[in-house]
C-alpha cells in the first residue's frame, strides 16, 4: 500500500471536521465566557474591593508591625550598648499608619476597647525606646567616666607606694652606711652614729607603716568597686576606708618627723586620691564618723553604677512585656478581622458556586458535541496514518537503496585510493632512488620532473581523501604539545626553495610573544600554513611574503594563536572572494588562467581551522597583494617547547640585511635572550658602524651583502682593529648557489639558509660560544640509519606484498637503509617464514590474495616463537580514516601509508628498534645500554 492508494478526499474530510470542531469550541468559549462575565461581574466587584482591603490591611498591620519591632531592637539595642542601631521609625509616619489601620478594620465586630489596647501598645513601645536611648546614653557616659577615674586611682595608689618603696630603701641604705661606719670606728656608749642609726630604723618602720595601710587603702577600694550592693558601699565606705584614711594619717605624722619633705609630698598625693574616690569636695566628718562624697568621684560613678544595672533589668523587662503584650493583641484584631472577612467571603463563593453550576451546563452540552466530532476526527486520521505508514515504508526502502550507495561510494574510493597508491608507491619510491644514483644533469631533471608530478599527484589524492573525511565527520584532530614558531618554520623551509626561485623575500615576524608549547595537531596545523603559504608563493611575482604571528589570552591556560600570511601578488577581486573557500573552485576560473589547481587547498584549510576553534579569513586589493588571516585556539602546553633556550645576556650582536623583515624576525629570535642587538641594510651603513666606537660580539650577514662579493665586505669588516677573528654566520637563501666565499672562510661560525630557524641560528652561536660541546661531523646523511639501530638490534627483516613492484620498491630503500631484507608475496609464505627464521621487523602489506595482512598478522601473533614475536609495521596503501586503528588493533605494531617516503620508513624502524630494546632487556631483567 502507498499514498497513491488512500481515498482523495480524506485529507479534505479530515479538514472539515476539524473546522467544524474549532468553530463549535470557539462558540461554546465565547458563550462560557459572555455568561460568566454577566453573573460573576457583581461577585468580582466585591471580591475585589475586599482583597484590596484586605491587602491595605496587611500592608499596615505589617508596617506597624515593623514600626514596633524597630521600637523593640533599637531600645535591646541600647540595653546591650551594641553599636549597631536599628532604623527607627517616623514618628509622624507611625500616627498616620496606625489612624489608617484603625479606619481600615472599623469593623462591629472588632470592639473599640482592642483598638485602645492596641494604640497604647504602640505608645509605651515608643515611650520605652526613648527610656532605653536615655539610659544607653548615660551608660556609655558614666562608662567612660568611671574607667577613667579607675585608672587614676589605680596611678595614684602606685606613685604612693613607689614614693614610700623609695623611701625606705633610702633609709636602709644610709643606715647601711652608718653600720658600715660603727664597725669601721668601733662601739662608743654615747657615739651620734648609734642615734643615727637608731632614727633611721625607727623612720623606716614609720615608712613601712605607711607602706602597709597604702596597701590596705588599696584593698578596701577594690573591695568597694567589686560589690554590687549600695549598702555594702556605705559600709566600706564609713565603718572601713574612713578608719583607714585615720590610720594612714596617724602613720604619715610619724613619719613625718623623720623626713618632712617626702611626708608633704605623700600627703599631697592622699588627698588627690580621696578626692579621685569621693570626689573634690568630700568631707570626712569625724562626728559623725562618715564620710559625704561628691558626685564627681569613683565611689559616685560606681554608685550609679549599680543604679543604672537596676534601671537595665527593669527596662529589659519593660521591653519584653510591652512585646508580648502587642503580639497577644495582634493576634485577637486579626482573628476578629479574619472572621468578617471569611463571613463575605462565603457569600462571595455561594454566589459564584450558582454561577459556576450555569457555566458548567453550557460546557456539558459543548461537550457532547467535541465528543462527537472528536470520535469523526480520530476516524479520519487513523486512515491517514495508515497512509502515512505506506509511505515511511517507500521511504526506508529508499533510504536503504542510499545507504548502500554511499556505502558502494565508500569502497570505490577506499579502494581507488589503494590502487592509485600503489603504482605511486613505485614511482616516487623509485624515482627517489634513482635520484641518489649518479646521473647527469638531464637525466637528474627527468628524474626530479617524475617525482615533482608523482608528489602532486599524491597531494591532489590525499585534499579528496581529506574533504571525504570532513564531509563525513571522520576527520579526528590530534592533541600533543608542539611549538607554534616550529611549526612555521618548517611549513617555510618547504616553500623558501620556490619562493627565492621567484626572487620573493620571505620571513617570520613575531608581533607579540606566543606560548613556547600549545597543544594540537601539528600535522593539519602545517597543512594549513602550506596551503596558504603555497597560494601567497604562487601568486606572488615580486616582492615578499612575511608570515606573522600573534598571540593573546582567551581564558586561564588558553591562547588564541594569530598567523597572517600577507603577500605583495596579484590579488583578489572583490566579486571573487565568495569562491575562495568553495570545494574545487578557483578565484579565476577561466580556462586562460595563468595560475592553475584544483580548488581544494583553502576549502580543506577553511573546514581544518573551523575543527581547531579557529577561522580563515582574507583581505585584499587587487595588484596590491592578499593578507589571509589564520586563528586558532589552543591549551598552553605545561611542559617546555623543544627550542634552544640560550642565553645571550649583553652579548651585543650586527644584523646586516637588505630586508627589513628578515632583520625583524633575528631580533625576535636573539632579543628575548637578552642580546643587543644593531641593524644594517646595507654595506656602507655596516662599514661605519663596525668603524665606530661600538662593540661587536658577534656578525650575522647575508651573503648578497658586499661588492663585489661577501667575502670581500667581511674581509673590511675585520680590517679594523680589534676585529681580526670576529665571528660571523653567512645567510644563504633557500636554494641560493654557493659562491664559496663564505665557505673559505676560516673563521666563520656557520652558514645557514633563510628564513633562519631559531634552533639553527642559537646552535650556531653557541658552537662559537662552547665549541668543545658541539659535535664536529658534518649534516647527517639523506638515508643513513641512525646509530642507535644496530645490527645487534635489527637482525633479519621480512618485506611481504603481493605486488612485485612494491617488493623491488620497499627492498631497495631498505638496502640503502643498511638491510637485506627477506622477500613474500603473500600472507601464507610470510607465517611460513616467521616460523621458520627469527625476524626483527616485518613489514606487512594489508590487501593480498588469499590472507590478507590482517590474518597474517593475528596468526603469527597466535605462533609461539623461540626468540619472540617481530616488529610488525603496517605497509599499506589503505590511507583512510580508521585503517591505521585497524592495523593496530589486528596486533600491528605500527603504521606507514603508501606512498613509502624513506623518511617514514627510516623513522618506524627507529621506533621498532627501540621498541625491541625495551623487550629484551625485559626478557633478561637487563636494562638497556
Amino acid at each position: 500500500m502507498n499514498a497513491g492508494n488512500a481515498k482523495p478526499d480524506t485529507g479534505k474530510r479530515t479538514i472539515r471536521l476539524v473546522a467544524a470542531l474549532a468553530a463549535l469550541g470557539v462558540t461554546g468559549i465565547v458563550l462560557t465566557i459572555a455568561y460568566s462575565v454577566f453573573v460573576q461581574r457583581g461577585a468580582r466587584d466585591q471580591r475585589s474591593r475586599l482583597t484590596l482591603k484586605q491587602d491595605s490591611l496587611n500592608h499596615t498591620s505589617k508596617e506597624l508591625q515593623r514600626a514596633f519591632c524597630e521600637y523593640h531592637d533599637s531600645g535591646k539595642n541600647y540595653l546591650n550598648l551594641e553599636d549597631k542601631q536599628c532604623v527607627v521609625p517616623d514618628e509622624k509616619g507611625v500616627e498616620k499608619t496606625t489612624a489608617t489601620f484603625v479606619e481600615l478594620i472599623s469593623d462591629p465586630a472588632v470592639s473599640a476597647e482592642a483598638l485602645s489596647k492596641f494604640q497604647t501598645a504602640l505608645g509605651e513601645i515608643r515611650r520605652l525606646h526613648g527610656d532605653a536611648d536615655a539610659w544607653s546614653r548615660q551608660r556609655r557616659k558614666n562608662l567612660v567616666d568611671y574607667k577613667q577615674s579607675k585608672e587614676r586611682v589605680a596611678t595614684l595608689f602606685r606613685d604612693l607606694g613607689a614614693k614610700v618603696a623609695t623611701a625606705v630603701g633610702t633609709l636602709r641604705l644610709n643606715k647601711n652606711k652608718k653600720l658600715l661606719q660603727l664597725d669601721k670606728d668601733g662601739v662608743a656608749a654615747n657615739s651620734p652614729i648609734i642615734r643615727d642609726i637608731q632614727q633611721f630604723e625607727r623612720a623606716e618602720v614609720n615608712a613601712n607603716s605607711v607602706h602597709y595601710e597604702i596597701h590596705e587603702m588599696a584593698l578596701l577600694v577594690e573591695r568597694l568597686l567589686a560589690t554590687d550592693n549600695p549598702d555594702n558601699l556605705i559600709d566600706i565606705k564609713d565603718n572601713q576606708l574612713k578608719p583607714s584614711i585615720a590610720r594612714l594619717d596617724r602613720c604619715m605624722a610619724r613619719f613625718e618627723s623623720s623626713d618632712g619633705s617626702l611626708a608633704e609630698q605623700l600627703h599631697a598625693l592622699e588627698l588627690e586620691l580621696l578626692s579621685q574616690v569621693f570626689g573634690k569636695k568630700h568631707k570626712i566628718d569625724d562626728e559623725h564618723q562618715t564620710i559625704d562624697v561628691d558626685t564627681d568621684g569613683l565611689y559616685s560613678l560606681h554608685n550609679e553604677n549599680l543604679q543604672l544595672d537596676v534601671q537595665l533589668a527593669k527596662l529589659n523587662d519593660d521591653l519584653d512585656r510591652q512585646n508580648a503584650e502587642f503580639r497577644e493583641l495582634q493576634n485577637t484584631t486579626y482573628q476578629l478581622v479574619q472572621a468578617a472577612d471569611s463571613r463575605m467571603m462565603a457569600a462571595l463563593d455561594k454566589s459564584a458556586e450558582s454561577g459556576l453550576m450555569s457555566v458548567i451546563g453550557v460546557c456539558a452540552a459543548a461537550c457532547a458535541c467535541f465528543m462527537f466530532l472528536s470520535y469523526r476526527i480520530a476516524r479520519a486520521i487513523h486512515r491517514q496514518v495508515r497512509t502515512i505508514e505506506s509511505a515511511n515504508h517507500d521511504l526506508d526502502i529508499a533510504m536503504n537503496r542510499a545507504e548502500r550507495a554511499a556505502n558502494a561510494k565508500s569502497e570505490f574510493l577506499a579502494n581507488m585510493s589503494h590502487e592509485l597508491r600503489t603504482p605511486l608507491n613505485a614511482v616516487i619510491g623509485m624515482s627517489g632512488i634513482l635520484i641518489d644514483t649518479n646521473l647527469d644533469e638531464e637525466q637528474r631533471d627527468f628524474a626530479n620532473t617524475i617525482q615533482t608530478s608523482a608528489d602532486a599527484l599524491l597531494s591532489l589524492i590525499n585534499d579528496i581523501l581529506d574533504v571525504t573525511k570532513i564531509d563525513s565527520g571522520k576527520m579526528e584532530l590530534e592533541r600533543a604539545p608542539f611549538g607554534i614558531r616550529e611549526c612555521i618554520q618548517s611549513a617555510l623551509d618547504v616553500v623558501g626553495v620556490r619562493a627565492h626561485e621567484k626572487g620573493l623575500e620571505i620571513a617570520l615576524i613575531e608581533e607579540s610573544p606566543c606560548p613556547p608549547s600549545i597543544v594540537g595537531d601539528f600535522t593539519r596545523t602545517r597543512q594549513i600554513l602550506l596551503n596558504l603559504l603555497g597560494n601567497a608563493v604562487k601568486f606572488t611575482d615580486r616582492g615578499e611574503v612575511l608570515v606573522i604571528l600573534q598571540s593573546e589570552e582567551c581564558a586561564p591556560g588558553r591562547s588564541r594563536i594569530g598567523i597572517s600570511i600577507r603577500d605583495t601578488g596579484i590579488g583578489i577581486p572583490a566579486d571573487r572572494m565568495d569562491r575562495l573557500f568553495r570545494t574545487f573552485s578557483q578565484a579565476d576560473a577561466s580556462t586562460t588562467r595563468f595560475y592553475g589547481g584544483t580548488g581544494l587547498g583553502l576549502s580543506i584549510s577553511k573546514k581544518l581551522a573551523g575543527q581547531m576553534s579557529g577561522d580563515i579569513a582574507v583581505e585584499s586589493v587587487p595588484g596590491s597583494g592578499s593578507t589571509f588571516r589564520f586563528t586558532l585556539e589552543a591549551d598552553v602546553a605545561r611542559i617546555e617547547a623543544a627550542r634552544v633556550s640560550a642565553d645571550l645576556s649583553e652579548m651585543r650582536i650586527l644584523i646586516i640585511d637588505p630586508h627589513e623583515p628578515t632583520r625583524r624576525s633575528i631580533v625576535n629570535i636573539l632579543a628575548p635572550r637578552g642580546a643587543v642587538c644593531a641593524e644594517c641594510s646595507c654595506e656602507t651603513d655596516a662599514v661605519e658602524y663596525a668603524g665606530s666606537a661600538a662593540a661587536i660580539d658577534f656578525i650575522i650577514t647575508n651573503t648578497r651583502i658586499g661588492s663585489p662579493n661577501c667575502r670581500t665586505f667581511t674581509d673590511r669588516l675585520r680590517a679594523f682593529p680589534g676585529r681580526e677573528r670576529m665571528p660571523i654566520v653567512y645567510l644563504y637563501d633557500l636554494g641560493q648557489r654557493r659562491d664559496g666565499y663564505a665557505d673559505s672562510d676560516t673563521s666563520a661560525v656557520a652558514t645557514i639558509t633563510r628564513p633562519v630557524k631559531d634552533s639553527v641560528l642559537l646552535a650556531a652561536i653557541e658552537k662559537w660560544r662552547r665549541p668543545a660541546s658541539v659535535s664536529a661531523a658534518g649534516p647527517e646523511p639523506r638515508s643513513a640509519l641512525p646509530a642507535a639501530v644496530s645490527a645487534d638490534v635489527v637482525r633479519n627483516v621480512l618485506l611481504t606484498d603481493d605486488n612485485i613492484v612494491n617488493l623491488k620498491v620497499g627492498a631497495k630503500m631498505l638496502e640503502k637503509l643498511g638491510f637485506k631484507p627477506d622477500l613474500s608475496d603473500c600472507g601464507a609464505d610470510a607465517i611460513e617464514a616467521v616460523g621458520l627464521e627469527s625476524y626483527d621487523l616485518v613489514f606487512m602489506d594489508i590487501q593480498m590474495p588469499g590472507i590478507d595482512g590482517i590474518e597474517t598478522t593475528k596468526r603469527i601473533r597466535a605462533l609461539d616463537l623461540p626468540d619472540g614475536q617481530p616488529y610488525i609495521i603496517a605497509m599499506t596503501a589503505n590511507a583512510l580514516a580508521g585503517d591505521r586503528e585497524m592495523c593496530i588493533e589486528s596486533g600491528m605494531d605500527d603504521y606507514v601509508s603508501k606512498p613509502i617516503r624513506i623518511e617514514a620508513l627510516k623513522a618506524a624502524i627507529e621506533r621498532g628498534a627501540e621498541m625491541l630494546t625495551k623487550r629484551r632487556a625485559r626478557n633478561t631483567n637487563v636494562l638497556p645500554v
